[in-house]
């Protein structure tokens, strides 16, 4: 299980080597920061991941986990599936996918959620794709409670059989208010905020760009007033029972 937190400054958290590379003496050239990890199953974590300019690995890559991806600066290239997956790129990988080996032109930065989810979870399998042609759409009654007028959602993947089993950018604009009590839900919630400024008025919090949590379920939150047009990568889901 990983810990209980809510939004909170990654800035302190250290960017730190990762141990081992499948085919490598050492990962020179790639480093972690965890975000949050169940210390009784290290393969379920949440991490930043940053790969030099000029980084490369060799080998075609499996998994044994669930593995959904988010570019958030730089671009690398995924030589296998003869991919350019650069700034705002997605995937959601299931067990034994195969990807890569991969190269890395310039500095890239990649927020990266690995997990095992409760059986009969499913979200499609996608590889890197490009989420530009995915509309912005008003917040339905069954991905969240927070929704109304300035509040909007793209989905990046979604359980078509449980659709609060979902990884979303959420977009809030300057001046919405999500209501006038807190928020809490059946599923566990990660948020890494990408851009904005707003206030958790529950917690007297001011959240910016880079403030990240990870929600059990029926943890209390918000209400939320924005600051600033705010936008944040969501992933709902509900772990191995």
């Amino acid at each position: 299980m990983k810990p209980q937190s809510d939004l909170h400054s990654v800035d302190h958290i250290s960017w730190t080597e990762i141990s081992t590379i499948s085919s490598l003496p050492t990962s020179m050239g790639r480093t972690e920061k965890i975000l949050s990890i169940d210390p009784n199953n290290p393969e379920n974590v949440t991490r930043l991941a940053k790969m030099e300019k000029g980084f490369r690995t060799y080998d075609l890559i499996r998994r044994p986990f669930w593995e959904e991806i988010f570019v958030l600066k730089g671009s690398l290239v995924d030589e296998g599936n003869k991919v350019i997956a650069e700034e705002g790129y997605y995937c959601c990988r299931h067990p034994g996918m195969p990807h890569g080996p991969f190269y890395y032109p310039e500095e890239c930065i990649a927020l990266e959620i690995s997990y095992v989810p409760k059986k009969g979870i499913y979200k499609p399998q996608t590889d890197f794709h490009s989420i530009e042609d995915i509309p912005w759409t008003p917040i339905g009654d069954d991905t969240s409670s927070a929704k109304g007028e300035g509040i909007t959602e793209k989905i990046l993947s979604i359980d078509p059989n449980n659709p609060e089993n979902v990884t979303r950018l959420v977009r809030l604009e300057k001046g919405v208010r999500t209501g006038a009590v807190s928020l809490s839900h059946s599923f566990w919630e990660e948020v890494l905020v990408l851009k904005g400024h707003m206030l958790d008025e529950g917690n007297k919090l001011e959240v910016k760009k880079g403030y990240y949590c990870c929600r059990h379920p029926g943890m209390p939150h918000g209400p939320f007033y924005i600051v600033d047009e705010t936008v944040s990568f969501e992933i709902h889901y509900k772990p191995k029972e």
